[in-house]
């Protein structure tokens, strides 16, 4: 399949400590036998050459790793230490935990014209942050926001224009895995099941 043109590289976003599923949610092993982060590799892989982890926490996957600034934490700073590695060009940020996401939209995404763009929510009251494509030039933009602490990433969407993507037909692409019960749902629907 071909790559998604136009991509200067896709960060993935470690998933830290995640207390609430009591270990590193890129750690997870997933019915298949894969984890939630090689999952995410899979797909990144699908996509673009230039690969890169974003974010602190253990991981020692052999793919270039960019580093949180020190004091700064949480998705913000995992995109900023991204964009200002690959200093030019448009990147797609995945988190670590969204295994259902299609390599179709992704590429629907990618294509967005605007320097920022993601997928239109179908709640008013909630919108999505990930997955996002984000151009380098907004750089300085991520740094305001992070020192005047406004570090909440659909913040930061919110105030700079954005493209919204029609999102995937079957929404439920988009879930992410937050907790063990998101996890476990996630794999009913699948229907698989998890070792204990």
């Amino acid at each position: 399949m071909p790559k998604s043109p136009g991509l200067t590289a896709i960060g993935v976003l470690l998933g830290g400590s995640s207390r609430r599923m009591g270990r590193p949610k890129h750690e997870l092993t997933l019915p298949d036998g894969r984890t939630l982060l090689e999952t995410m590799l899979d797909l990144a892989t699908s996509l673009c050459d230039n690969i890169m982890l974003c974010g602190e926490g253990d991981c020692n996957h052999p793919l270039p790793r960019v580093y949180d600034t020190p004091g700064v934490h949480g998705p913000l700073a995992g995109i900023e230490a991204l964009l200002r590695t690959v200093v030019n060009g448009r990147c797609l940020v995945l988190p670590c935990d969204m295994p259902a996401l299609e390599t179709t939209d992704l590429k629907r995404l990618a294509a967005a014209e605007g320097p920022l763009a993601l997928f239109a929510s179908d709640s008013d009251s909630k919108m999505r942050s990930m997955p996002l494509l984000i151009d380098a030039e907004l750089l300085p933009q991520l740094h305001r926001s992070i020192e005047s602490d406004q570090r909440a990433l659909h913040e930061f969407i919110q105030s700079q224009p954005h493209d919204l993507i029609e999102p995937p037909a079957d929404t439920t692409t988009l879930m992410n895995l937050n907790t063990p019960e998101d996890l476990q749902r996630w794999v009913r629907a699948k229907g698989g099941s998890l070792e204990q």
